[in-house]
């Protein structure tokens, strides 16, 4: 398929989620499927993208391997567009990273995988949800407020350049 067709179907389903369409099911083209060793490759070159977020293979088959982490990516026709990994401890749940490649950002597909994460959450009866997010990143920043996370501390110089990390928090209500 080419790029302009890809790129035509993209701004169709953009306007279809803008309609508050609540299921994925009736896109053809777009899924969300649980993250396999097939896309370690897809996620390091998305997360490669990131100014902000650099995996390795060794991390991201660490989070396939491990029980606590739930990976999921966002596809349509078989091209990883961006993935999300959550983390769920008893009653808490991490993300940990939520990366949509560049060509595809701000067209509603971090607001999807977002969205299904929760849900996943909820099932799992957790009552709060923690990220940190670059000091630097504005629209993370901006995204994460706009879904009402708030901002509950700082970790001072945590990155490298003395950059810190801002920790945000949503409490679910089931």
């Amino acid at each position: 398929m080419d790029t302009q067709k890809i790129d035509e179907l993209l701004t169709k389903l953009k306007k279809l989620v803008s309609m508050k369409s609540k299921s994925i099911e009736y896109y053809k083209m777009i899924y969300i499927d649980n993250i396999k060793e097939k896309d370690v490759e897809a996620i390091l070159l998305i997360s490669n993208q990131s100014e902000y977020i650099q995996l390795n293979e060794n991390n991201i088959y660490f989070y396939l391997e491990s029980p606590i982490y739930t990976c999921l990516a966002i596809h349509d026709d078989n091209i990883m567009l961006g993935f999300i990994i959550i983390s769920v401890i008893e009653d808490e749940s991490e993300i940990i990273d939520l990366i949509i490649s560049e060509k595809h950002q701000r067209q509603g597909f971090a607001q999807i995988l977002l969205n299904n994460s929760i849900d996943i959450i909820i099932k799992k009866n957790v009552s709060h949800i923690y990220l940190e997010v670059h000091e630097d990143n504005s629209n993370a920043i901006k995204f994460y407020k706009k879904n009402n996370f708030v901002e509950i501390s700082i970790r001072h110089n945590y990155y490298n350049y003395n950059k810190s990390a801002i920790i945000m928090n949503k409490d679910i209500i089931s």
